[in-house]
């Protein structure tokens, strides 16, 4: 029997052709093109997300702000006198606007829509333990390192009878003694007998401005305090009667009726550009929606607040 020997050649090798290639790129290409979309757009929700927690955050904060400050306006402590007629020097034109302003409830004026002023206690109040009105010399109860009175402040003193404005003269002092108590010069406490053993108190009070300016920036006393806020609407509560508020106006409709609350409402908006597109979002702000030209991301947010001495 005769047998043939085959011999196997080498077999042939098959490369990948170059229209596979293609293919695999395309699809590479398409992958990669919807992980950046899909990455780009988390980015995006990522910041609309901390812009909006961070602007909800500073409004809640403004707000409260404003409604503490509007809160405070027109404080005189427990009150006194059956009229609550107020003590002061009539000589002193500025002590004399001060105490009729206090006693008729005119604690907030508005100039214009981007600045108003209140009339409020600019610091801690301090227990008055005793007054020598002869030496002119109020003692306050505690030495605190902040008491920062100057001369020219107004001071309010009030032992729940009796209540008077004060000035701190150009002989101003101000010593603590090794008790823990401060002793005050100033003038006008003629006007005002503080036993010892009364809940007298003494704070400063004068007029506070705040103030928007055109970079956005709310500024108290000329000192920026928040930024990021596009506009601020006040509006009156008044009433025609002095018992309840029967409608709410702008300043600029403002007549000789008492001013009983305010409304306020403040819009924020974002530092940066966090919008997809312009125009994205709709708010509403001031009665009426709105919609801004930008990419920035706006919060409406306000509330009423009740003026003391009513």
């Amino acid at each position: 029997m005769r047998h043939s020997l085959r011999t196997a050649g080498p077999r042939q090798q098959r490369g990948v052709s170059l229209i596979e290639l293609m293919i695999a790129m395309i699809i590479g290409l398409v992958v990669t093109g919807a992980l950046l979309a899909m990455f780009g757009g988390m980015q995006r929700n990522y910041r609309l997300a901390e812009a909006s927690s961070t602007l909800q955050e500073d409004a809640r904060y403004a707000a409260e702000v404003f409604s503490s400050s509007l809160r405070a306006a027109g404080y005189t402590g427990c009150g006194g006198g059956e009229d609550g007629e107020i003590f002061r020097d009539d000589d002193d034109d500025n002590i004399q606007s001060l105490a009729t302003r206090l006693v008729n409830g005119e604690v907030i004026q508005q100039t214009d829509d981007d600045s108003f002023s209140l009339l409020s206690p600019s610091s801690a109040s301090y227990r008055v333990t005793g007054v020598n009105s002869d030496s002119l010399t109020m003692e306050l109860g505690n030495d605190d390192p902040q008491l920062n009175w100057r001369n020219g402040n107004v001071v309010l003193v009030n032992d729940c009878n009796n209540m008077a404005l004060v000035e701190i003269g150009e002989d101003f002092t101000l010593s603590a003694s090794a008790s823990g108590s401060v002793d005050v010069n100033a003038e006008g406490l003629d006007s005002l007998e503080v036993a010892t053993n009364s809940p007298a108190i003494a704070v400063r009070v004068e007029e506070r401005e705040f103030r928007l300016d055109g970079d956005g920036v709310l500024r108290f006393n000329g000192s920026p305090t928040f930024s990021g806020i596009e506009s601020i609407q006040l509006l009156y509560g008044i009433s025609d009667d002095a018992q309840s508020v029967d409608r709410f106006v702008r300043h600029g409709s403002l007549g000789n009726e008492e001013i009983l609350a305010v409304r306020f409402e403040l819009l924020l908006r974002s530092e940066n550009d966090v919008l997809a597109s312009p125009g994205e979002q709709a708010y509403f702000f001031d009665g009426a929606m709105r919609q801004a030209n930008d990419r920035r991301l706006r919060y409406a947010i306000g509330g009423t607040v009740w003026l003391r001495n009513h």
